[in-house]
């Protein structure tokens, strides 16, 4: 089951899709639709000193090798606090897991209470980043984290990353749609990422969204853990949908992805199959 979650580490947005072609562009979103009248420039604007509690759901579903299947329901409590901002409107943030718990799900291989110990070691784990004003994400460092955990580690940052949408460089309305095109490296697999943005409503910074995302990747041969694999035809794809608060980054929304293709390590060659669901609201603990 270990060598199961390190390789949802590597696959957790992987995807053989073509992207749709994106003008060079230093920002790297390209506004397909302005959407309609009236038009606002939309941007973070935070507060030092202001703080949000976040709950994150996980459900994953992954098969490796003929083996795994549903894994129970994971929730990690989130703390963010708004550090300090600079005087271009750049927050650094800090995000502490405060409580991680695990709730059975109806036909998972394993019981909540044998990954429990496990999803408690993760309380304490703190994430910095800086946000800019349009939504870019960077400079994320993590700390506190307990040995062995590294693939589960990953998963949550990924999770985290979703917190923040990348916003356009002009004024838009409801009905815009922008694609954000980055390239980056996850457990030392080389990806890019293609996401596509709806704008659904404006009403004041509340902001509501949706989102549709491909990942490609060359075949290529990366390693984790001790454990090398060959990593060949992933494909599959994500969609999303939330509010966000410009102000506040008080938020709630539904990501999920699906993802196949092939494995092989140590001599042997094995079909993926991975589905995901992450649910994020508005958390009192």
């Amino acid at each position: 089951m270990r060598f199961v979650i390190v390789v949802a580490g590597f696959l957790i947005a992987c995807s053989k899709a073509t992207p749709p072609p994106v003008a060079p562009d230093p920002s790297g979103i390209e506004i397909v639709n302005a959407g309609n009248a009236p038009a606002r420039l939309l941007r973070y604007h935070l507060a030092k000193g202001a703080t949000s509690r976040l709950a994150l759901a996980m459900q994953l579903d992954l098969v490796a090798g003929g083996r795994g299947g549903k894994l129970p329901t994971l929730v990690i409590d989130l703390a963010i606090a708004i550090d300090d901002v600079t005087a271009g409107g750049d927050a650094k943030l800090s995000t502490t897991v405060t409580g991680a718990r695990v709730l059975e799900r109806e036909g998972a291989v394993v019981q909540a209470k044998a990954i429990a110990p496990m999803a408690k070691t993760l309380e304490g784990i703190t994430y910095t980043a800086t946000l800019s004003p349009d939504g870019q994400l960077r400079d994320v460092k993590v700390t506190n984290i307990p040995s062995g955990l590294d693939a589960q580690v990953d998963q949550l940052t990924q999770g985290l990353e979703q917190i923040a949408v990348r916003l356009p460089a002009a004024p838009v309305g409801v009905g815009a749609k922008w694609i954000s095109r980055t390239q980056s490296t996850r457990n030392d697999l080389s990806l890019t990422t293609v996401t596509t943005i709806e704008l659904k409503g404006l009403d004041g910074d509340r902001v509501t969204f949706a989102s549709s995302s491909t990942v490609s990747a060359p075949d290529q041969t990366v390693s984790k853990s001790g454990v090398q694999a060959a990593f060949k035809d992933i494909g599959g794809g994500g969609t999303g949908s939330g509010t966000v608060d410009l102000g506040t980054m008080a938020m709630q929304g539904e990501v999920t992805a699906e993802l196949r293709g092939t494995m092989s390590s140590a001599g042997q060659t094995s079909p993926l199959q991975m589905a995901m669901k992450l649910t994020v609201n508005a958390s009192d603990r």
